[in-house]
């Protein structure tokens, strides 16, 4: 995160880690479906390793009658007799069965269908590159890119990590978002370290990294201070179409206050519970002052929650209790609300319906669990 109340900062000299505080949660386990190929594995440095997508059959924590069989986990649910297509991973409503497509699943009976599981990891097959750009000011930005072999959407995501972290922490995240057919850039920040920190122009330094890339259609998602940056970002950006944040947290200055009310553009915002790691949930405040935002709190998540993976410099200060929902089932629900919100920016607004609003399916089964808080 930034240095704000990061009084629980230099709590390890790992300070405002995000700023930091969190769990006894097993962060070697992200939660999240990232299926691969059989040619390899996220890759090492340069060049083009490969990572894979949804081949395999994944499973979440639905509940219900229905049966089907999952072999993408990219497909929705479905209610009523008969057997719906779709994966199995989402809250509440029988076994869905997908389509290599990413989309959701039809059903052979009666029932009404629902739009797709973004929770669970899509169905397209993702490359990763490396690659690094200067975009001024003495800063060179060294970047992974997640592409979808096919299926692309033709809208970029760039995506930041939190203060102290790096994109590794958000490698799972654009392996989730490129397997629905996003191409998901996950960029070093140069300012985001003890030494050198200034989140508003690591802002700008995500616009100038989408520019190098060709520009078009892009989202800016970031967790802890980097969703402050791409705040500030979608902001300043004419060719952004909206703006995901991953329990973000605002500067000492309250820069993502200040600025909020010139965000006009699709605002997103995921909220952990309030904590010295997430700086009290300070952004909730920025968020609420932006002109067209919808910020949902998932109950019991923490800020690690909101990085994948995490690792045990996060983990090892940062702990809210979840007593009532598993890892698994916070972590699902924190990739479908991302992936939905950035599914309607670009273009589909159903997905916005069935996870961000009451009598969306999925918003629904969530909130029928204890999950979801509006703010």
């Amino acid at each position: 995160m930034s240095r704000p109340l990061c009084l629980a900062a230099l709590l390890a000299l790992v300070g405002c880690l995000p700023p930091l505080q969190q769990d006894g949660k097993d962060e070697a386990d992200s939660g999240l479906d990232v299926d691969e190929d059989d040619d390899g594995g996220t890759g090492g440095e340069d060049g083009s390793d490969t990572t894979g997508g949804g081949d395999g059959a994944d499973s979440g924590s639905g509940t219900g009658g229905g049966s089907g069989s999952g072999t993408t986990g990219s497909g929705g649910s479905g209610t009523g007799s008969g057997d719906d297509g779709g994966d199995d991973g989402g809250t509440g409503g029988g076994d869905d069965a997908g389509g290599d497509d990413g989309s959701s699943g039809g059903s052979d009976g009666g029932g009404t269908g629902v739009g797709p599981d973004y929770g669970s990891a899509g169905g397209l097959s993702v490359a990763t590159t490396t690659g690094s750009a200067s975009v001024g000011g003495g800063c060179t930005l060294d970047y992974t890119t997640f592409t979808p072999r096919s299926g692309a959407l033709g809208v970029r995501v760039i995506m930041a990590h939190g203060f102290l972290r790096s994109p590794a922490n958000m490698a799972d995240w654009a392996q989730h978002l490129a397997s629905w057919g996003f191409e998901v850039v996950t960029p070093a920040l140069c300012h985001s370290n003890i030494f050198d920190t200034n989140h508003v122009q690591n802002g700008a330094d995500m616009i100038a990294l989408h520019a190098s890339l060709g520009g078009g259609d892009v989202i800016y998602v970031g967790q802890s201070a980097g969703g402050l940056s791409a705040f500030l970002a979608g902001g300043d950006d004419a060719r952004a179409l909206g703006v995901v944040g991953l329990d973000a947290t605002d500067d000492f200055f309250s820069a993502g206050a200040a600025a909020a009310s010139g965000v006009a553009l699709p605002v997103f915002g995921i909220v952990g519970e309030a904590s010295t790691c997430n700086s009290s949930a300070n952004f909730v405040t920025a968020f609420q002052a932006a002109p067209d935002s919808t910020i949902l709190r998932v109950n019991e998540s923490e800020h690690c929650d909101y990085e994948a993976p995490t690792d045990f410099g996060c983990t090892a200060l940062c702990t809210v209790a979840n007593p009532t929902h598993t890892d698994a089932e916070l972590r699902h629900a924190i990739g479908g609300l991302m992936t939905s919100a950035a599914i309607s920016v670009s273009g589909d607004p159903s997905a916005e319906a069935d996870w961000w609003a009451p009598g969306g399916r999925y918003y629904d089964d969530l909130d029928a669990v204890g999950m979801l808080q509006p703010l």
